[in-house]
């Protein structure tokens, strides 16, 4: 297969190609299928130009043409619907597909077209990503700046693995200092709100692939994932 680098999964090894390399595509005309896996509510609510929905579920009782090129993507920042898909095209033994690098959040982050309902706004100012899915691009090594906005003596008793102590506003112009527009940022506090709040004011300061995560410290400690102390 040709294209970019290669992500390493315990599930196996897929091809993946960057948002550019898959604007250019479509760009040149080339012929491809560009599939977004998520469920069809989420593919209602936004997706990428050109792109068509097979949610990863149905990925192996769906026919594609034989030779067809495909892109799978998903919404990134985690998430596993590409990965779940890319393993039903293996079984079905399909030739040639990739992973969008980075999925739905690195296209939209890279100011790629994104189509949405008429009358609707196609970028949502900040959305979620679950605890697990945030676990998940920990334990991937995946590039993500993670920042907890608790008080610093909260912070010491526990946090979130790779989180950073942005308890203030300098705090965290701090911690995203260096950071490019496309790099993913999360935030999260204690339930309180304050981290939408906060990845809503990064938004408006031009990073573009801010999220928080769902229900704050008292998700992760509700789902019993790892913490760092």
């Amino acid at each position: 297969m040709a294209g970019g680098a290669v992500i390493a999964r315990a599930s196996g090894t897929f091809p993946k190609v960057t948002p550019a390399e898959v604007a250019a595509w479509q760009e040149r005309g080339e012929a491809f299928l560009f599939v977004d896996a998520r469920p069809q509510a989420l593919f209602d609510l936004k997706h990428a130009r050109g792109a068509i929905n097979i949610p990863a579920f149905s990925m192996g009782s769906r026919p594609l043409p034989r030779g067809a090129k495909v892109v799978l993507y998903d919404g990134g920042a985690g998430s596993a619907e590409a990965v779940q898909a890319a393993l039903a095209l293996q079984a079905k033994g399909h030739p040639e597909f990739y992973l969008l690098e980075g999925g739905l959040t690195a296209w939209e982050a890279q100011s790629l077209p994104i189509v949405a309902p008429p009358g609707e706004s196609a970028t949502l100012f900040v959305e979620s990503v679950a605890a697990e899915d945030l676990l998940r691009l920990i334990d991937e090594n995946e590039k993500v700046k993670i920042l907890d906005l608790r008080a610093a003596d909260v912070y010491r008793m526990s946090h979130v693995p790779r989180a950073i102590s942005a308890a203030t506003d300098e705090s965290i112009s701090r911690a995203v200092a260096g950071s490019s527009p496309a790099d993913l940022i999360v935030l999260y506090d204690d339930g309180s709100g304050d981290a939408r709040q906060k990845g809503e004011a990064l938004r408006r300061r031009g990073f573009l692939a801010v999220k928080y995560l769902h229900g704050g410290m008292l998700a992760w400690y509700e789902k019993n994932l790892r913490v760092e102390r």
